[in-house]
Protein backbone atom coordinates (compact mmCIF):
# COMPACT_ATOMS: atom_id res chain seq x y z
CA UNK A 1 0.00 0.00 0.00
CA UNK A 2 2.97 2.19 0.49
CA UNK A 3 6.67 2.70 -0.37
CA UNK A 4 9.23 1.89 2.08
CA UNK A 5 9.98 3.39 5.54
CA UNK A 6 12.59 5.22 4.56
CA UNK A 7 10.60 7.36 1.67
CA UNK A 8 7.20 7.23 4.07
CA UNK A 9 9.32 9.73 6.86
CA UNK A 10 11.38 11.44 4.26
CA UNK A 11 7.73 12.72 3.05
CA UNK A 12 7.07 13.63 6.74
CA UNK A 13 10.19 15.69 6.91
CA UNK A 14 9.70 17.27 3.13
CA UNK A 15 6.35 18.25 3.75
CA UNK A 16 7.11 20.34 6.73
CA UNK A 17 9.90 22.07 5.40
CA UNK A 18 7.84 22.69 2.18
CA UNK A 19 4.83 24.31 3.96
CA UNK A 20 7.73 26.18 5.98
CA UNK A 21 9.43 27.77 2.69
CA UNK A 22 5.94 28.63 1.39
CA UNK A 23 4.75 30.37 4.52
CA UNK A 24 7.94 32.15 5.26
CA UNK A 25 8.47 33.50 1.87
CA UNK A 26 4.22 33.79 0.90
CA UNK A 27 3.24 37.82 2.13
CA UNK A 28 0.97 37.74 5.49
CA UNK A 29 -1.78 38.95 3.38
CA UNK A 30 -2.49 36.16 1.35
CA UNK A 31 -1.41 34.02 3.87
CA UNK A 32 -3.31 35.28 7.14
CA UNK A 33 -3.06 32.12 9.19
CA UNK A 34 0.29 30.32 10.09
CA UNK A 35 -1.21 26.98 10.09
CA UNK A 36 -3.05 26.26 7.08
CA UNK A 37 -0.10 25.19 4.80
CA UNK A 38 1.26 22.71 7.64
CA UNK A 39 -2.24 21.24 8.42
CA UNK A 40 -1.94 20.08 4.68
CA UNK A 41 1.72 19.00 5.68
CA UNK A 42 0.20 17.20 7.88
CA UNK A 43 -2.80 15.11 5.88
CA UNK A 44 -0.32 14.68 2.98
CA UNK A 45 1.87 12.92 5.40
CA UNK A 46 -0.47 10.46 7.03
CA UNK A 47 -2.43 9.79 4.04
CA UNK A 48 0.78 8.47 1.86
CA UNK A 49 2.74 7.52 4.61
CA UNK A 50 0.71 5.90 7.82
CA UNK A 51 0.18 7.07 11.58
CA UNK A 52 3.82 7.27 12.24
CA UNK A 53 5.18 9.88 9.15
CA UNK A 54 1.95 11.74 10.08
CA UNK A 55 2.62 11.71 13.74
CA UNK A 56 6.27 13.17 13.22
CA UNK A 57 4.88 15.71 10.45
CA UNK A 58 2.72 17.00 13.02
CA UNK A 59 5.56 17.47 15.48
CA UNK A 60 8.11 18.85 13.02
CA UNK A 61 5.15 21.72 11.77
CA UNK A 62 4.15 23.00 15.53
CA UNK A 63 8.05 23.24 16.23
CA UNK A 64 8.60 24.92 12.99
CA UNK A 65 5.45 27.20 13.69
CA UNK A 66 6.67 28.25 16.75
CA UNK A 67 10.62 28.67 15.83
CA UNK A 68 10.38 30.24 12.58
CA UNK A 69 6.95 31.82 11.95
CA UNK A 70 5.08 32.75 15.52
CA UNK A 71 8.49 33.99 17.60
CA UNK A 72 10.13 36.54 15.20
CA UNK A 73 7.16 38.50 14.66
CA UNK A 74 5.11 37.88 18.10
CA UNK A 75 5.79 36.43 21.66
CA UNK A 76 4.53 33.26 22.99
CA UNK A 77 1.91 33.88 25.48
CA UNK A 78 -0.69 31.80 26.37
CA UNK A 79 -3.38 32.45 24.21
CA UNK A 80 -0.18 31.29 21.38
CA UNK A 81 1.05 28.16 23.11
CA UNK A 82 -3.34 26.74 23.35
CA UNK A 83 -3.08 27.20 19.69
CA UNK A 84 0.50 25.33 18.97
CA UNK A 85 -1.48 22.45 21.38
CA UNK A 86 -4.76 22.54 19.55
CA UNK A 87 -2.52 22.36 16.06
CA UNK A 88 -1.20 19.64 17.66
CA UNK A 89 -3.98 17.93 19.34
CA UNK A 90 -5.54 18.37 15.25
CA UNK A 91 -3.09 17.28 13.82
CA UNK A 92 -2.45 13.72 15.47
CA UNK A 93 -6.52 13.25 15.31
CA UNK A 94 -6.58 13.81 11.57
CA UNK A 95 -3.35 11.30 11.43
CA UNK A 96 -5.41 9.11 13.30
CA UNK A 97 -8.47 9.54 11.38
CA UNK A 98 -6.41 9.01 7.97
CA UNK A 99 -5.28 5.90 9.30
CA UNK A 100 -8.69 4.29 10.06
CA UNK A 101 -9.62 5.25 6.44
CA UNK A 102 -7.39 4.16 4.79
CA UNK A 103 -7.84 0.56 6.57
CA UNK A 104 -11.48 0.78 6.22
CA UNK A 105 -10.76 1.36 2.16
CA UNK A 106 -8.42 -1.36 2.17
CA UNK A 107 -10.70 -4.16 4.03
CA UNK A 108 -13.77 -2.34 1.29
CA UNK A 109 -11.35 -2.92 -1.46
CA UNK A 110 -10.12 -6.66 -0.25
CA UNK A 111 -13.99 -7.54 0.67
CA UNK A 112 -14.54 -6.01 -3.36
CA UNK A 113 -12.12 -8.73 -4.51
CA UNK A 114 -13.31 -11.27 -2.28
CA UNK A 115 -16.78 -11.17 -3.44
CA UNK A 116 -15.68 -10.59 -6.77
CA UNK A 117 -14.04 -13.76 -6.34
CA UNK A 118 -16.88 -15.45 -4.94
CA UNK A 119 -19.35 -14.53 -7.83
CA UNK A 120 -16.78 -15.76 -10.15
CA UNK A 121 -16.98 -19.26 -8.29
CA UNK A 122 -20.67 -19.15 -8.13
CA UNK A 123 -21.23 -18.60 -11.26
CA UNK A 124 -18.77 -21.64 -12.46
CA UNK A 125 -20.60 -23.88 -9.82
CA UNK A 126 -23.87 -22.58 -11.44
CA UNK A 127 -22.92 -23.35 -15.08
CA UNK A 128 -21.48 -26.78 -13.94
CA UNK A 129 -24.40 -27.50 -12.03
CA UNK A 130 -26.97 -25.85 -15.15
CA UNK A 131 -24.47 -28.58 -16.97
CA UNK A 132 -24.82 -31.53 -15.34
CA UNK A 133 -28.82 -30.97 -14.66
CA UNK A 134 -29.59 -30.66 -18.94
CA UNK A 135 -27.50 -34.11 -19.22
CA UNK A 136 -29.81 -35.30 -16.26
CA UNK A 137 -32.94 -34.01 -18.21
CA UNK A 138 -31.72 -35.17 -21.16
CA UNK A 139 -30.98 -38.74 -19.99
CA UNK A 140 -34.60 -38.68 -18.19
CA UNK A 141 -36.06 -37.68 -21.36
CA UNK A 142 -34.92 -40.77 -23.07
CA UNK A 143 -35.31 -43.45 -20.17
CA UNK A 144 -38.95 -42.42 -20.30
CA UNK A 145 -39.49 -42.49 -24.21
CA UNK A 146 -37.45 -46.05 -23.73
CA UNK A 147 -39.68 -46.77 -20.76
CA UNK A 148 -42.63 -45.85 -22.84
CA UNK A 149 -41.85 -47.82 -25.84
CA UNK A 150 -40.74 -50.88 -23.63
CA UNK A 151 -44.47 -50.66 -21.61
CA UNK A 152 -46.48 -49.91 -24.76
CA UNK A 153 -45.42 -52.36 -27.08
CA UNK A 154 -46.51 -55.35 -24.98
CA UNK A 155 -50.11 -53.33 -24.40
CA UNK A 156 -50.88 -53.03 -28.02
CA UNK A 157 -49.59 -56.64 -28.22
CA UNK A 158 -52.18 -57.90 -25.27
CA UNK A 159 -54.86 -55.84 -26.92
CA UNK A 160 -54.00 -57.19 -30.30
CA UNK A 161 -54.32 -60.44 -29.15
CA UNK A 162 -57.55 -59.99 -26.98
CA UNK A 163 -59.32 -58.38 -30.34
CA UNK A 164 -58.24 -61.04 -32.78
CA UNK A 165 -59.47 -64.23 -29.87
CA UNK A 166 -62.64 -62.37 -29.86
CA UNK A 167 -63.06 -61.93 -33.48
CA UNK A 168 -61.90 -65.19 -34.24
CA UNK A 169 -63.64 -67.52 -31.52
CA UNK A 170 -66.16 -65.46 -29.82
CA UNK A 171 -68.93 -67.48 -30.56
CA UNK A 172 -67.01 -70.58 -29.06
CA UNK A 173 -66.68 -68.74 -25.59
CA UNK A 174 -68.74 -68.49 -23.22
CA UNK A 175 -70.42 -65.19 -22.01
CA UNK A 176 -68.17 -64.49 -18.73
CA UNK A 177 -64.93 -65.22 -20.85
CA UNK A 178 -66.26 -62.40 -23.41
CA UNK A 179 -66.50 -60.25 -20.64
CA UNK A 180 -63.35 -60.79 -19.22
CA UNK A 181 -61.27 -60.52 -22.87
CA UNK A 182 -63.30 -57.16 -22.91
CA UNK A 183 -61.78 -56.07 -19.75
CA UNK A 184 -58.54 -57.14 -20.49
CA UNK A 185 -58.48 -54.89 -23.69
CA UNK A 186 -60.33 -52.34 -21.94
CA UNK A 187 -57.51 -52.28 -19.13
CA UNK A 188 -54.46 -52.60 -21.83
CA UNK A 189 -56.09 -49.57 -23.44
CA UNK A 190 -56.41 -47.49 -20.41
CA UNK A 191 -52.43 -48.49 -19.51
CA UNK A 192 -51.14 -47.32 -23.10
CA UNK A 193 -52.92 -43.90 -22.14
CA UNK A 194 -51.65 -43.38 -18.92
CA UNK A 195 -48.02 -43.53 -20.22
CA UNK A 196 -48.88 -41.75 -23.04
CA UNK A 197 -50.34 -39.06 -20.66
CA UNK A 198 -47.53 -39.22 -18.61
CA UNK A 199 -44.95 -38.66 -21.26
CA UNK A 200 -46.84 -35.66 -22.47
CA UNK A 201 -46.80 -34.35 -18.31
CA UNK A 202 -43.29 -34.36 -18.18
CA UNK A 203 -42.31 -33.42 -21.68
CA UNK A 204 -44.17 -30.15 -21.14
CA UNK A 205 -42.23 -30.11 -17.89
CA UNK A 206 -38.42 -29.58 -19.53
CA UNK A 207 -39.80 -28.17 -22.98
CA UNK A 208 -38.30 -25.10 -24.32
CA UNK A 209 -41.57 -22.42 -24.08
CA UNK A 210 -41.47 -19.00 -26.46
CA UNK A 211 -44.17 -16.78 -25.76
CA UNK A 212 -45.45 -14.57 -28.06
CA UNK A 213 -48.70 -12.09 -28.33
CA UNK A 214 -51.36 -13.97 -28.80
CA UNK A 215 -54.89 -13.88 -29.87
CA UNK A 216 -56.78 -15.31 -27.06
CA UNK A 217 -60.42 -15.59 -28.40
CA UNK A 218 -59.02 -16.90 -31.36
CA UNK A 219 -57.47 -20.03 -29.64
CA UNK A 220 -60.24 -20.52 -27.57
CA UNK A 221 -62.79 -20.95 -30.58
CA UNK A 222 -60.44 -23.59 -32.18
CA UNK A 223 -59.82 -25.68 -29.11
CA UNK A 224 -63.55 -25.54 -27.67
CA UNK A 225 -64.68 -26.73 -30.78
CA UNK A 226 -62.09 -29.57 -31.20
CA UNK A 227 -62.56 -30.49 -27.60
CA UNK A 228 -66.59 -30.71 -28.73
CA UNK A 229 -65.81 -32.34 -31.81
CA UNK A 230 -63.88 -35.44 -29.09
CA UNK A 231 -66.27 -35.70 -26.70
CA UNK A 232 -69.03 -33.46 -27.47
CA UNK A 233 -72.80 -34.28 -28.06
CA UNK A 234 -75.85 -32.73 -30.12
CA UNK A 235 -77.10 -31.15 -26.90
CA UNK A 236 -74.16 -29.88 -25.10
CA UNK A 237 -73.44 -25.95 -25.71
CA UNK A 238 -70.59 -23.28 -25.12
CA UNK A 239 -70.90 -19.78 -25.20
CA UNK A 240 -68.42 -17.93 -26.08
CA UNK A 241 -67.88 -14.08 -24.88
CA UNK A 242 -65.57 -11.42 -24.83
CA UNK A 243 -63.36 -8.84 -26.98
CA UNK A 244 -61.36 -10.49 -30.21
CA UNK A 245 -58.65 -8.13 -29.76
CA UNK A 246 -57.65 -9.01 -26.46
CA UNK A 247 -53.89 -10.69 -26.73
CA UNK A 248 -51.77 -12.38 -24.15
CA UNK A 249 -48.18 -13.70 -24.10
CA UNK A 250 -48.56 -17.30 -24.24
CA UNK A 251 -47.57 -20.07 -26.23
CA UNK A 252 -50.52 -20.76 -28.67
CA UNK A 253 -49.72 -24.60 -28.34
CA UNK A 254 -49.91 -24.74 -24.99
CA UNK A 255 -52.73 -22.09 -24.88
CA UNK A 256 -54.68 -24.13 -26.97
CA UNK A 257 -54.08 -27.44 -25.12
CA UNK A 258 -54.66 -25.57 -21.77
CA UNK A 259 -58.00 -24.92 -23.22
CA UNK A 260 -58.86 -28.16 -24.92
CA UNK A 261 -58.09 -30.02 -21.34
CA UNK A 262 -60.32 -27.50 -19.19
CA UNK A 263 -63.12 -27.38 -21.76
CA UNK A 264 -63.17 -31.47 -21.85
CA UNK A 265 -63.99 -31.26 -18.47
CA UNK A 266 -67.64 -30.44 -18.33
CA UNK A 267 -68.03 -32.80 -21.41
CA UNK A 268 -66.35 -35.87 -18.96
CA UNK A 269 -68.26 -35.17 -16.05
CA UNK A 270 -71.60 -34.49 -17.17
CA UNK A 271 -74.56 -36.19 -15.35
CA UNK A 272 -76.27 -39.04 -16.85
CA UNK A 273 -78.32 -38.64 -19.46
CA UNK A 274 -77.86 -34.52 -19.06
CA UNK A 275 -75.57 -32.21 -21.12
CA UNK A 276 -73.03 -29.83 -20.78
CA UNK A 277 -73.90 -25.87 -21.03
CA UNK A 278 -70.56 -23.65 -20.38
CA UNK A 279 -70.23 -19.95 -20.52
CA UNK A 280 -66.96 -19.15 -21.80
CA UNK A 281 -65.65 -15.27 -21.24
CA UNK A 282 -62.20 -13.52 -21.87
CA UNK A 283 -61.44 -10.35 -19.79
CA UNK A 284 -58.54 -8.18 -19.96
CA UNK A 285 -57.97 -5.98 -17.12
CA UNK A 286 -55.02 -4.60 -16.16
CA UNK A 287 -51.83 -6.76 -16.91
CA UNK A 288 -53.58 -10.28 -16.79
CA UNK A 289 -55.87 -11.52 -19.43
CA UNK A 290 -58.61 -14.03 -17.69
CA UNK A 291 -60.06 -16.79 -19.24
CA UNK A 292 -63.22 -18.36 -17.37
CA UNK A 293 -65.15 -21.54 -17.72
CA UNK A 294 -68.48 -21.34 -15.85
CA UNK A 295 -70.73 -24.77 -15.95
CA UNK A 296 -74.16 -26.22 -14.55
CA UNK A 297 -72.66 -29.52 -13.95
CA UNK A 298 -72.05 -31.00 -10.59
CA UNK A 299 -69.61 -29.07 -8.65
CA UNK A 300 -66.45 -29.88 -6.65
CA UNK A 301 -66.43 -30.38 -3.03
CA UNK A 302 -64.13 -27.82 -1.13
CA UNK A 303 -62.35 -30.84 0.17
CA UNK A 304 -61.41 -31.90 -3.36
CA UNK A 305 -60.93 -29.02 -5.36
CA UNK A 306 -57.18 -28.68 -4.48
CA UNK A 307 -56.45 -32.21 -5.48
CA UNK A 308 -57.93 -31.92 -9.03
CA UNK A 309 -54.94 -30.05 -11.03
CA UNK A 310 -52.72 -33.22 -9.59
CA UNK A 311 -51.47 -36.03 -12.01
CA UNK A 312 -53.96 -38.92 -12.08
CA UNK A 313 -55.97 -37.26 -9.00
CA UNK A 314 -59.61 -38.59 -10.04
CA UNK A 315 -62.65 -37.94 -8.26
CA UNK A 316 -64.42 -40.92 -9.41
CA UNK A 317 -63.17 -44.81 -10.06
CA UNK A 318 -64.85 -45.13 -13.83
CA UNK A 319 -62.11 -45.07 -16.24
CA UNK A 320 -64.04 -44.01 -18.93
CA UNK A 321 -64.51 -40.37 -17.38
CA UNK A 322 -61.12 -39.60 -17.91
CA UNK A 323 -57.67 -40.53 -16.51
CA UNK A 324 -57.02 -37.91 -14.05
CA UNK A 325 -54.24 -36.18 -15.84
CA UNK A 326 -56.63 -33.57 -18.56
CA UNK A 327 -56.39 -30.85 -15.58
CA UNK A 328 -52.87 -31.81 -14.12
CA UNK A 329 -51.20 -31.04 -17.72
CA UNK A 330 -53.63 -28.14 -18.53
CA UNK A 331 -51.97 -26.49 -14.89
CA UNK A 332 -48.33 -27.15 -16.32
CA UNK A 333 -48.94 -25.74 -19.77
CA UNK A 334 -50.65 -22.67 -18.22
CA UNK A 335 -47.79 -22.01 -15.49
CA UNK A 336 -44.93 -22.94 -18.25
CA UNK A 337 -46.06 -19.72 -19.77
CA UNK A 338 -46.53 -17.43 -16.65
CA UNK A 339 -49.73 -17.61 -15.87
CA UNK A 340 -51.86 -19.52 -13.37
CA UNK A 341 -55.08 -21.67 -12.75
CA UNK A 342 -57.60 -22.15 -10.34
CA UNK A 343 -61.66 -22.71 -9.58
CA UNK A 344 -64.30 -21.99 -8.02
CA UNK A 345 -67.25 -24.66 -7.01
CA UNK A 346 -69.90 -25.41 -4.88
CA UNK A 347 -71.31 -29.12 -4.91
CA UNK A 348 -75.05 -28.88 -7.01
CA UNK A 349 -73.79 -25.07 -8.21
CA UNK A 350 -71.73 -25.99 -10.89
CA UNK A 351 -67.63 -25.14 -11.24
CA UNK A 352 -65.93 -21.87 -12.61
CA UNK A 353 -62.34 -23.07 -13.90
CA UNK A 354 -60.52 -20.05 -14.79
CA UNK A 355 -57.05 -19.46 -16.60
CA UNK A 356 -54.86 -16.12 -16.06
CA UNK A 357 -52.00 -15.29 -18.49
CA UNK A 358 -49.74 -11.92 -18.61
CA UNK A 359 -51.03 -9.52 -21.18
CA UNK A 360 -49.04 -8.60 -24.39
CA UNK A 361 -47.26 -5.08 -24.15
CA UNK A 362 -47.84 -2.83 -26.81
CA UNK A 363 -44.50 -2.86 -28.53
CA UNK A 364 -44.58 -7.12 -28.40
CA UNK A 365 -47.99 -6.57 -30.24
CA UNK A 366 -46.65 -4.08 -32.68
CA UNK A 367 -43.57 -6.01 -33.56
CA UNK A 368 -45.69 -9.38 -33.93
CA UNK A 369 -47.89 -7.36 -36.52
CA UNK A 370 -44.85 -6.03 -37.84
CA UNK A 371 -43.65 -9.50 -38.82
CA UNK A 372 -47.02 -10.89 -39.39
CA UNK A 373 -47.27 -8.28 -42.30
CA UNK A 374 -50.73 -6.15 -40.69
CA UNK A 375 -51.23 -3.64 -42.26
CA UNK A 376 -50.00 -0.29 -41.28
CA UNK A 377 -49.81 3.24 -42.54
CA UNK A 378 -46.74 4.11 -44.56
CA UNK A 379 -44.32 6.23 -42.65
CA UNK A 380 -45.94 5.42 -39.13
CA UNK A 381 -43.46 4.05 -36.19
CA UNK A 382 -45.59 0.79 -36.93
CA UNK A 383 -44.12 1.26 -40.51
CA UNK A 384 -40.72 1.50 -39.73
CA UNK A 385 -40.89 -1.27 -36.66
CA UNK A 386 -41.71 -3.66 -39.74
CA UNK A 387 -39.36 -2.51 -42.02
CA UNK A 388 -36.58 -3.14 -39.29
CA UNK A 389 -38.51 -6.61 -38.22
CA UNK A 390 -38.55 -7.92 -41.81
CA UNK A 391 -34.85 -6.96 -42.16
CA UNK A 392 -33.88 -8.91 -38.90
CA UNK A 393 -35.57 -11.96 -39.99
CA UNK A 394 -34.36 -11.90 -43.23
CA UNK A 395 -30.93 -11.91 -41.84
CA UNK A 396 -31.64 -14.55 -39.30
CA UNK A 397 -33.26 -16.60 -42.17
CA UNK A 398 -30.39 -19.19 -43.91
CA UNK A 399 -30.63 -18.75 -47.56
CA UNK A 400 -31.22 -21.79 -49.78
CA UNK A 401 -28.72 -22.18 -52.34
Amino acid sequence: MRGSTLLRYGLAVATPALALGIDVTMPRVFMPEPFMMFYIAVLVSAWYGGWGPGALATMLSGTAVETFVITPFEAVDASTAIRLLAFVAIGLITTTLVNRLQRALVQTEQGRLELARANRELDERVSERTRLLQASVAELEAFGHDVAHTLRAPLRAIEGMVGIVLDDHANRLPDSARAQLRRISDSARTMDATVVALLEYNRLGHQRVAVEPVRVREVVEGAVAEAWRRRGGPSDRFVIEGPSAARARANRMLLERAVLEVASNPLVHRPPGGFANVRVRIEAAGPRVRITFADRGPGIDARYQARIFGLFERLHSDAAMGLGSGLAIARRAVERMGGTIGLMSEPGAGSTFWIDLPVASEDDVRLADAVAGAPVADGSIEARVRRLARRVVSAATPRSR
